[in-house]
């Protein structure tokens, strides 16, 4: 289950780097 909260945070910085 972390490894999706991580998966889930990396994707909101993802977003937010753009």
């Amino acid at each position: 289950m972390e490894e999706y909260q991580v998966s889930l945070e990396l994707d909101r910085s993802y977003q937010q780097a753009f």
